[in-house]
């Protein structure tokens, strides 16, 4: 299904300031940014079994679009 309200976003290399301050910030025109998180340590850190040994024991809410009701789950 398509919306006539929405438009594809285009993309740049993050490391590309100028390009994306003159085309992107100074014109609040979004765009998404490739490559901006590729030194960030939560890359290499971050990962299911990371999650599941910190919180693997939280219980948490998940709630369905379509019906709205609520189940715990676990990262078993």
């Amino acid at each position: 299904m398509s919306n006539k309200n929405t438009h594809p976003l285009e993309s740049i290399n993050a490391s590309n300031v100028i390009l994306f301050q003159k085309n992107y910030l100074m014109n609040e025109k979004p765009v998404i940014l490739k490559g901006m998180g590729k030194d960030w340590p939560a890359i290499r850190r971050w990962s299911a079994d990371f999650f599941k040994s910190i919180y693997g024991h939280v219980k948490a809410p998940i709630c369905y679009y379509k019906t709205n009701s609520k189940n715990l789950i676990t990262l078993d």
